[in-house]
């Protein structure tokens, strides 16, 4: 007697994989551990400081919370910014998280051209049927024409 629930398809298999992510100190909950900590001690120093008569330095306090609030949650926003290119037998998926956005692109490997832009900032294009994606954002300049060739020399061997 054959279940159906035990056959399952099987993922084709990552022939190469590249995780590029901004190159950013602390996660986003470390980030949160460290601005609620700053607003623990200024609000303690803030109320101390009305306990004693100064009562200009808790609305101070609040904008500057505020104000730094705002700029962790740009920060923060971008923290986890990060690109992935999979090359698989058939295909190759490039995802893009920036900030909130998310994007993802399949590309025949046997059609994908990838160049490298000379003007200005060097980036690293990969071509296929029209459509043009830009990668390596997250890779030191001086690193994206070694990019370039690594995903080039990986697509000749896939073809």
């Amino acid at each position: 007697m054959e279940r159906e629930g035990n056959i399952r398809a099987e993922a084709p298999v990552a022939l190469r994989k590249w995780s590029l992510k901004r190159n950013c100190v602390l996660t986003p909950a470390q980030f949160a551990g460290v601005y609620g900590s700053l607003v623990l001690i200024s609000i303690l120093l803030s109320a101390f400081c009305a306990w004693h008569g100064a009562w200009v330095i808790p609305p101070v306090c609040a904008i500057y919370l505020a104000g730094t609030g705002i700029a962790f949650l740009v920060y923060a926003r971008h923290a986890a910014d990060a690109e992935t290119i999979c090359l698989m037998p058939g295909r190759l998926i490039v995802e893009c998280w920036n900030g909130l956005a998310y994007e993802r692109h399949e590309f025949n490997p046997a059609w994908v051209s990838i160049d490298l832009s000379v003007s200005g900032r060097p980036d690293v294009m990969l071509r296929c049927a029209g459509k043009t994606v830009n990668i390596g954002t997250f890779v030191p300049i001086h690193r994206r024409a070694a990019l370039a060739a690594e995903i080039r020399r990986s697509l000749h061997t896939c073809r």
